[in-house]
């Protein structure tokens, strides 16, 4: 399992955040069980994943944007959704995300998730919404605008409020963890599929397959089911990640916060 999902509404506006009904993924009581040989390549496969410097993974599928397009600094707004199987309203589009952590001993320093959507609002695609960045860190968690035609953003702004996610990312721990009951794995070329299912907090089923490249032994991506849920109620759906990890990890943003 590659971190704790969550299933939120997030909304950012004049520097400040707002998460409400956090949801994460539990690992069972037992942290893994099924077949002892998937089991124990899945470990393998863990083990180096999070030896790595850097993580990189694209997640589609998953998120929905709306904000006020093109309004950088501290005025600007944007609400983001995750973890909904269709629009959750009906002037947001779907985004897709790309995560980079920068890992020191299998933790995450930092990361930087950025949302790029390809339209503004609603089922009229016609203005480009600037991607949207945010940054977390053991010191504090920001959000910015990327400047146009740049992937840099031109300021930052510091979230604020008592949240769920605010300054808590860094309980998270290790990038990639071993727990469910594990299938088989399953061979298709170079690599290597491992499923698993476990049931997170809200009582959905969550089916999982990993795919790992058989040489280096690295993840590579994965699809990911989840069920209904009743407490909270929200439907089943589907998403997937792709994970390409850079050989170097990068520096971390210049942090120039918004006037």
């Amino acid at each position: 399992m590659f971190r704790k999902w969550r299933t939120a509404l997030l909304i950012v506006a004049l520097g400040c955040s707002t998460l409400v009904t956090p949801a994460e993924s539990g690992a069972a009581k037992t942290p893994w069980s099924g077949n002892a040989a998937a089991v124990a390549y899945y470990r393998t496969s863990v083990a180096r994943t999070n030896s790595l410097p850097v993580l990189q993974d694209v997640e589609l599928g998953y998120y929905w944007i709306w904000d006020n397009a093109n309004v950088s600094g501290s005025k600007a707004q944007f609400e983001l959704n995750w973890g909904y199987a269709s629009k959750p309203a009906a002037d947001m589009v779907r985004a897709k995300a790309t995560f980079v952590y920068s890992l020191v001993g299998g933790r995450q320093s930092w990361y930087v998730a950025t949302f790029v959507s390809p339209c503004a609002s609603g089922s009229t695609c016609g203005t480009v919404i600037d991607p949207l960045e945010i940054y977390v860190t053991k010191s504090g968690d920001y959000w910015g605008y990327d400047l146009k035609g740049s992937s840099q953003v031109g300021c930052w702004n510091r979230a604020t409020g008592t949240t769920a996610w605010i300054n808590r990312d860094f309980t998270v721990g290790a990038q990639w963890r071993t727990y469910g009951k594990y299938s088989p794995l399953v061979r298709k070329g170079n690599r290597v599929l491992a499923t698993s299912i476990y049931t997170n907090v809200d009582g959905a089923k969550v089916t999982e397959t990993d795919s790992i490249d058989s040489n280096s032994k690295l993840f590579t991506g994965g699809i990911v089911h989840v069920g209904r849920s009743t407490k909270p109620a929200f439907a089943a759906h589907s998403y997937s990640f792709f994970e390409t990890d850079p050989t170097s990890a990068p520096a971390a943003p210049s942090l120039s916060l918004c006037g």
